[in-house]
């Protein structure tokens, strides 16, 4: 494959860029691990849309599942609130 066919390697802006820090990382996927525990693997995380907020304080972060086509068709939204320091899971917030 030559370089011009690599066009994912041009498809990135500059100014569109994320540092993450491991901890948030580790969250992500703990929140992965919770969001499947709660649908018992029915529905596509796919079929959702993933917010991410962190604290001014960066201490705490809150990740967000919510169903692109609605509760009937996807199941539920989730906010799962994490302490990033330790991973700990401090409450999860379902929406209808």
């Amino acid at each position: 494959m030559s370089y011009q066919e690599k066009v994912w390697r041009d498809a990135f802006e500059s100014d569109y860029l994320f540092r993450l820090d491991g901890s948030l990382l580790l969250v992500m996927a703990a929140a992965k691990k919770e969001f499947d525990r709660y649908l018992q693997n029915q529905s596509d995380l796919r079929n959702y849309t993933i917010w991410f907020n962190i604290s001014e304080n960066k201490e705490f972060a809150c990740i967000s599942f919510l169903p692109n086509q609605g509760e009937d068709k996807h199941g539920r939204g989730y906010d799962l609130y994490y302490r990033l320091e330790n991973t700990e899971l401090l409450e999860v917030v379902e929406m209808r």
